[in-house]
């Protein structure tokens, strides 16, 4: 007698696909896994319900209304994949947990601030000689390019055309890359710390 293929199963496979599509995936697939070894755990048969979806979006108790409505996220993404193929499976709606953002306004620093920034990068403990180096490049960086933290701190010397002074930030958000122009400043900024770091 053939064995029912489990939910983790399913996930996987689900998850392979949506990865060689290009989508990364991480916390969603833990996420996921997370979810249909319940459902395995539990001894779930047959297609997927919004009850028992609801059940595991709603654990833990005390988890806040962010978190479920990430929950269902994942589990609706995975029921749309499931209903494709068995067509009983139900798409909980997402109304259903309502997300509540609580978006901080950002803050536009000024360039007085900008300069105390600066400044207060030299008085860093220094547990390595180039610590207040790297942080007045990557504040000034940041601050003059508008690049996100995540990929000014990807950067390595490949990317940095300090001739031409263009940065190339390679598969970015939605896996796309681009050029950024730099200003003088920019440039003499990283030329400065290549020396430093490189001796070139």
């Amino acid at each position: 007698m053939k064995r029912p293929v489990t939910m983790v199963a399913q996930a996987k496979e689900y998850l392979r696909l949506r990865r060689a599509m290009g989508f990364e995936l991480q916390s969603h697939g833990e996420m996921l896994l997370s979810f249909t070894k319940y459902l395995d755990r539990s001894g779930h048969c047959g297609p997927l319900t919004t009850e028992v979806a609801l059940r595991w979006t709603n654990l833990p108790k005390n988890a806040s209304r962010v978190y479920r409505a990430k929950r269902l996220s994942v589990v609706r993404c995975f029921a749309r994949y499931l209903t494709a193929r068995d067509g009983r499976t139900e798409v909980p709606d997402r109304r259903l947990v309502a997300k509540v953002y609580l978006r901080q306004r950002p803050h536009l620093y000024s360039q007085h601030e900008l300069e105390q920034l600066l400044a207060a990068t030299g008085r860093l403990w220094p547990s390595y000689p180039l610590k207040w180096l790297v942080y007045r490049t990557l504040f000034g960086l940041l601050a003059c390019t508008g690049l996100r933290v995540s990929e000014a701190l990807k950067l390595n010397a490949a990317d940095v055309d300090l001739v031409h002074g263009v940065l190339r930030i390679e598969k970015t958000k939605f896996k796309k890359s681009r050029l950024v122009p730099l200003h003088p400043t920019a440039t003499r900024a990283l030329r400065r710390y290549t020396q430093a770091r490189y001796g070139r």
